[in-house]
């Protein structure tokens, strides 16, 4: 057989103390609290909204695009012109510069030949006044040799000597002299016939020295050089005063 179990209505329960009470539950308000705070999630949806409304703006106008974009090429084609600009200047300016160089070494050139040339001429006139001054000191000790013969001749020429000669001789066989004057004549008649060549030696001197050429082609040659020169000096200051112009 089923038993019937009957639930008896059970004794109610004896109060607890104090202490041992359990405090009262607060959590269903705190928990509604943070639903409360947590309810702000729902913004996503306005994003949503503003990407709707991007998604709504209308398609860019074709011809204002094009035009914006002409005026930029506009302004790039101006810039580039102007740096085309700028650039034959700086070329032309620089061509200048390569000019004015050019014509600088062709003038440092020239002067630089004709300081060479004069150079040349400078030597040679420096040999030929060692020549002349060679002639000059070779003239100057033949007169030194020559008044120096002459002196010790004493006689100009030789009928001078002859008739020195002469007259001792006849001094000597007109006159009584004695044996020491005798001796002294007949010594002086033989310095006499010594001297007698000399004296011819001295005229020899003599012609050779008028005839002699103590540098008078060698004069010329200077009076050229010189001549010359001025030239070469005349035209380094020609170009220098165009280098000084440029």
């Amino acid at each position: 057989k089923a038993c019937s179990v009957r639930w008896l209505n059970p004794s109610p329960p004896l109060p607890l103390p104090p202490s041992l009470a359990m405090p009262p539950k607060t959590e269903p308000k705190a928990k509604a609290k943070a639903e409360v705070k947590a309810k702000p999630k729902p913004k996503p949806a306005k994003k949503e909204e503003a990407e709707e409304e991007v998604d709504k703006v209308q398609a860019p106008d074709r011809e204002a695009f094009d035009a914006a974009l002409a005026k930029i090429q506009e302004t790039v084609d101006g810039f580039q012109a102007e740096q085309r600009k700028l650039g034959d200047q700086i070329k032309e300016r620089s061509g200048g510069k390569d000019d004015f160089f050019t014509q600088k070494a062709g003038f440092r050139s020239q002067l630089d030949e004709f300081s060479a040339k004069i150079d040349v001429l400078m030597e040679r006139k420096a040999e030929i006044n060692k020549g002349l001054g060679d002639k000059r000191q070779e003239a100057t000790d033949q007169r030194q040799e020559l008044n120096k013969l002459k002196k010790s001749v004493g006689y100009t020429n030789e009928s001078e000597i002859d008739d020195r000669i002469r007259s001792i001789e006849w001094t000597m066989s007109t006159e009584s002299v004695s044996l020491k004057q005798e001796k002294e004549y007949l010594k002086e008649i033989s310095e006499l016939k010594k001297r007698r060549p000399q004296v011819a030696k001295v005229k020899g001197m003599e012609t050779s020295l008028a005839s002699r050429d103590i540098g008078g082609n060698l004069k010329e040659q200077i009076g050229s050089i010189n001549e010359e020169m001025a030239l070469y000096r005349d035209g380094k200051r020609q170009i220098q005063e165009k280098m000084s112009a440029l």
